[in-house]
């Protein structure tokens, strides 16, 4: 009797055993349920998102050539290439040469970063920028910029086509540099001021006639007198006011001798 009441309670026990694992397979079900459903809601963001922006999404294999494994449908538009002429393929074969000396070096600190993760189990900053050139189909090339990063065991990169905006930065370098050779080559006594009338620059011609260098004058007011007579220095910045709409030309006295100035 004592024997069988203790099998009762044996396999009772093993009962309570079973029925409390059954509980624990459940609830790791239910969590992993989830999970994929989470997993799944995000790679579906994922997809719009990538799907949907102007910017070029990329996916490359972790190694020295990158080779393209994803491109988002507007890496055709940014580069005219179809997305199955570039996947498997590295894009230094579409970078330029000069550009790959700079790109090398960081990818080579992405393996690096990598490869620290590993052996030490601590995250290292791999958010990185870079400027490069691309040959599109026409066989022009365009300026790009990408921000890269780790994704698990491949490179993410989202890429924009920044020519116009090359372009128009190398547009206004050569104006500036044109205005400044005019500026110090110009027969005239030129001034350049900010907005407070306060001298930013001057030319050489102004340092011949009025002999002032920029360092004795640069911050100083163009109407506190160095240059004009005490007379005309009421006249001089009524003239100034009117200046700062735009280029503005008087003439002053300087050792009794009459000068130009171009207020600009």
């Amino acid at each position: 009797m004592e024997d069988r009441d203790r099998d009762k309670e044996q396999l009772l026990n093993e009962l309570i055993k079973l029925r409390t694992k059954i509980a624990q397979l459940e609830q790791v079900e239910a969590s992993q349920e989830q999970t994929e459903k989470k997993l799944a809601k995000s790679e579906e963001m994922y997809r719009l998102i990538a799907e949907n922006t102007s910017d070029a999404i990329t996916l490359h294999k972790f190694n020295l050539k990158a080779s393209f494994t994803y491109i988002s449908p507007s890496g055709k538009d940014i580069c005219g290439y179809e997305l199955e002429e570039l996947l498997g393929k590295s894009p230094f074969d579409f970078i330029h040469p000069d550009d790959k000396k700079k790109l090398f070096p960081i990818l080579k600190n992405y393996v690096t970063a990598k490869i620290k993760k590993l052996l030490t189990g601590k995250e290292f900053p791999t958010t990185m920028r870079l400027g490069f050139r691309f040959k599109n189909k026409e066989g022009n090339w365009r300026y790009f910029q990408s921000t890269g990063n780790i994704l698990g065991n491949q490179l993410l990169f989202i890429t924009r086509d920044i020519t116009d905006q090359k372009k128009a930065e190398e547009a206004l370098h050569i104006r500036q540099q044109e205005f400044a050779s005019l500026f110090k080559s110009s027969p005239e006594a030129l001034v350049y001021t900010d907005e407070k009338s306060n001298i930013l620059d001057i030319n050489p011609r102004f340092t011949e006639l009025f002999g002032y260098t920029l360092d004795e004058i640069k911050g100083r007011n163009i109407d506190d007198g160095m240059i004009q007579t005490p007379e005309k220095v009421e006249e001089a910045k009524r003239l100034t006011n009117k200046a700062l709409k735009g280029a503005f030309y008087y003439e002053t006295i300087r050792n009794n001798q009459r000068r130009a100035v171009f207020l600009f």
